[in-house]
């Protein structure tokens, strides 16, 4: 009976709190509300593929900050290489030192990765223009400049797509939020 449907429909938007619980409570507001659900869904997945993209972004970063942090040890050494009072002894050490640097940095270029892609294979020694250098190069100093700008760009280039992707989140976080406020207000009683 129509009082028994009424009754029924009424139990159904007082236990769900919701006004639209089927097509045929409000037939063009399911459908907006359905719409609205899929945009939201679409807005969260977004939202979650950029946060990876911002954590892979980091991780390039983090990366390129260490090979920063290594040619500048490197540029220490050479300085302290051309120290008169050394021995030959103390400048193998200083050698020594400045090759295992030089495998931090090729560790870096080939290890850092995120979700197994490589980020910085782009940034090995050889690409920086250091393979084969020896303390004692004559041009080391430009050599090391020209390895620190490629790195300083990278970092840039990494930053600039940090702001991007988190910038797109906000808005895609705002659009979710009044995507799922205007679902609410159909569909609430």
């Amino acid at each position: 009976s129509s009082l028994e449907n009424t009754s029924k429909k009424t139990e159904k938007e007082l236990s769900t709190g919701k006004k639209v619980n089927s097509a045929a409570d409000d037939v063009s507001g399911m459908g907006i509300v359905q719409k609205l659900e899929s945009k939201t869904k679409e807005y969260a997945m977004q939202i979650k593929n950029l946060q990876n993209d911002i954590s892979a972004y980091q991780t390039g970063d983090s990366g390129l900050k260490g090979i920063s942090d290594n040619i500048s040890s490197l540029r220490e050494l050479s300085v302290k290489y051309k120290n008169d009072t050394l021995s030959d002894e103390d400048r193998k050490s200083i050698e020594d030192e400045a090759g295992n640097i030089l495998a931090d940095i090729e560790g870096a270029a080939s290890d850092t990765e995120f979700n197994t892609g490589k980020l910085l294979s782009n940034y090995s020694v050889d690409k920086l223009g250091l393979s084969g250098t020896t303390l004692g190069d004559s041009d080391l100093s430009k050599k090391l400049d020209s390895a620190l700008e490629s790195v300083n760009n990278g970092r840039a280039d990494f930053g600039a797509k940090i702001n991007s992707a988190e910038s797109e989140a906000v808005k895609l976080t705002v659009a979710n939020e009044n995507s799922t406020a205007a679902s609410s207000r159909i569909e609430d009683a």
